[in-house]
């Protein structure tokens, strides 16, 4: 007896075979063993796609809102320390008459506001652990989640902050303090 089955599931093609002619040939098959039965096919590549569709439009949808929320919140930043530094040039310059060197002005600035984002993150890790450990036990296969995620995030907000108080407390912290506080 023949074995269709066999010929049906462990059919083995390459993407680089004709897949058509190979349907062709397997709808012949199946025609002439089931006749009464419709031929119906999926390719798995595509049955997977479908699988997961939902979660691909998902991830592609958050990447797009957590990028304009990260662009929101550093353009709120840099308007925050530009506020901040406008309103601390006298302190700044005096402080300058005093000795203090650039380095020193521009640490003065940004540990308050590297602080608050450590703070900020203490609070969002276990946040985003347990929201993230809930949507992976949806899955069947699942990936384990690393502290280093966590940590390379808070590297990566860190480094952007620190960039956008430079750009800000740079042009202050090099000023001639005599300037600054004539305009005060």
């Amino acid at each position: 007896m023949f074995d269709f089955t066999s010929q049906l599931f462990f059919q083995n093609y390459n993407k680089g075979n004709n897949s058509q002619q190979l349907l062709k040939e397997v709808e012949h098959a199946w025609q002439k063993h089931f006749p009464d039965e419709l031929f119906d096919y999926r390719f798995q590549d595509d049955a997977l796609f479908y699988n997961y569709e939902n979660d691909l439009r998902f991830g592609q949808i958050f990447n797009i809102f957590a990028i304009l929320s990260l662009l929101i919140s550093f353009m709120g930043l840099f308007g925050l320390i530009g506020f901040n530094i406008q309103k601390r040039t006298k302190e700044i310059g005096i402080r300058k008459v005093l000795g203090s060197s650039s380095a020193q002005i521009i640490q003065l600035v940004s540990k308050r506001y590297l602080k608050l984002i450590l703070i900020a993150a203490v609070f969002a890790i276990p946040l985003a652990a347990l929201s993230m450990n809930e949507w992976l036990a949806t899955f069947s296969y699942r990936t384990a989640l690393e502290v280093w995620y966590f940590i390379y995030a808070i590297a990566i907000v860190l480094a952007f902050a620190f960039v956008i108080v430079l750009a800000r407390a740079f042009k202050p912290a090099l000023t001639n303090p005599a300037n600054i506080l004539k305009e005060e």
